[in-house]
Formats: C-alpha cells, structure tokens, sequence
C-alpha cells in the first residue's frame, strides 16, 4: 500500500493542484493508495501516526522538498518495514535531484511505481546533546546561515510563485556572504588529528552531491557507500570566496587554495 504525504504548501501552495495530478494519475492505473495532508510543522508527528495505524510493510511517499525530507527520515523510527519515495516539490530538491529524480511528477511517479528499491546511507548530528538524522548535508557556518534564512524569507515565497525558487538561495546567499562573521574552526576526522582551519567560511559534512538549491559541493560523493564527505571553505578573502562560490554550482571549485574535500565515518567540529 502507497501512503502518500502531502505538503499543500509546497511550491508556494501549489501542492494540492500537484497532488491532484499524481491522484489523477494513479486512479487511471488503479494503483491501491492513502493520502495525507501536512499542516505546518506537524510532519513528523502525521508520519507516526500512519506508521501506528498501519502496521506492517508500507511505502511511503512525499510530496515535498528537503524539509519534508528531513522530517520524515526523524520520524521513522525503524526503516525495516517503510520504504521512501519522493516527487519533490520543494524550492531546492537537493535529495531528489542528488539522486536523479526527474522535476516532473508524473515522471517521479513512475520511478516509485516501477517497484525498485535503493538502499541509502543516513547520518546523524549531535548538537549541544541532541541527536537528529539528516539524509544530505549538516552545514556549519555560512551555509547554515543561508538555508536557515530561507526557510524563513518571504523572498522564497515570492521567488517561487513565478518559478523561480532557486534563485532564492542566490540572493540571500550574498546577502549572507556579506555579513556572516568568520572564525577559527578546529575539525578532527576519524581518529585522526586536530586540524585548525582559520577564517573559516562553512565545513559542511554532506552524504550527497548537492546542498543549497543545486550547489554541487560534493561532486564524487555517495548517498550508499558509508562516508560522508566534508567540504571546507576557509582562510581565504571574502572576494576569492565569492568568485569561488559560484563554481559550485558547476562542483569546479575542488582543488583550490582554501578549498578541502576529506571523506570521514565521523567528523568532529568545534568552533570558537
């Protein structure tokens, strides 16, 4: 049975007239399915409840973008009996788009319904005592900065009623490169050393290509093969990041002073 998660708020309320597409397309195929709708904030606790209702093996499906995502991979507490599929309808779709699910829904839809399944890796952050699972990346610092700015900008809003969402992480990202302060990073991969990275930008442990509304920060990672890559952007004037910042939405800035790409199990961060 399809159990399908509904964000109506999505591509600036466009979700419903999406959903009606995808129900539309699945009652010309009698495919067997639930629907649920997401009220604001309240994903995790709707994704519980169908997973208490309806004991047993279940698919899951998510219209929704990296929020939604996130949401659903802290609220499944056991993955053994659900499976995910995503049609994203979200401003970034960097989960979706990491793993070449196409924009189109009717299309999203076929890859769920053609029945293969892909085993993913999944990380977990802890912070100040509090552990959550994140399916693709945990920025610390400036990119931090700029996705929480745009869960809460009306420019994402605005942007994304004239299909324009992704421009929105590149306003608000120079507005953040402008003002987000830089400090002294220290960051130990594995086992092994303390390494002190000065004037540091973000370090961004990341399980797959993309973050930031198509940035390709992460070009040869992986979302199954058990390491995170961590991306450092650090000791560098702002006006050589801010040429080099645009690269990645190309993944050409590997390999340029002040750049670093390591793959780890485990990384540890501290910051002043």
């Amino acid at each position: 049975m399809y159990y399908f998660i509904i964000n109506p708020h999505s591509q600036s309320d466009n979700g419903k007239k999406i959903w009606r597409k995808v129900a539309a397309e699945l009652d010309k195929r009698g495919v067997a399915y639930k629907h649920f709708f997401t009220r604001e904030n309240r994903t995790a606790d709707l994704v519980k409840r169908i997973i208490k209702t309806y004991p047993g093996e279940k698919d899951l499906v998510f219209l929704g973008g990296d929020g939604t995502v996130n949401e659903i991979y802290n609220a499944v507490p056991d993955f053994s009996e659900v499976t995910i599929g995503v049609i994203p309808t979200g401003s970034g779709n960097d989960f979706a788009g990491s793993l070449g699910i196409p924009a189109d829904p009717i299309k999203a839809l076929d890859r769920i319904l053609d029945g293969s399944v892909h085993e993913l890796d999944y990380a977990t952050v802890t912070l100040n005592g509090m552990t959550r699972r994140y399916a693709g990346s945990a920025g610390i610092g400036y990119d931090a900065a700029v996705c929480k700015e745009m869960m809460d900008s009306p420019i994402k809003d605005f942007l994304n009623k004239l299909h324009l969402g992704k421009l929105g992480y590149l306003v608000i990202a120079v507005k953040e490169f402008l003002s987000c302060p830089l400090t002294t990073f220290a960051s130990i991969i594995d086992d092994g050393p303390t390494i002190f990275y000065p004037k540091t930008i973000f370090i961004c442990p990341i399980n797959q290509p993309r973050e930031g509304g198509s940035m390709i920060m992460a070009p040869a990672a992986k979302m199954d093969d058990g390491l995170l890559t961590v991306c450092t952007f650090y000791g560098m004037p702002r006006m050589k990041a801010m040429t080099l910042l645009p690269l990645t939405y190309f993944g050409k800035h590997i390999g340029f002073s002040g750049t670093r790409q390591e793959t780890a199990k485990r990384v540890e961060v501290h910051t002043k």
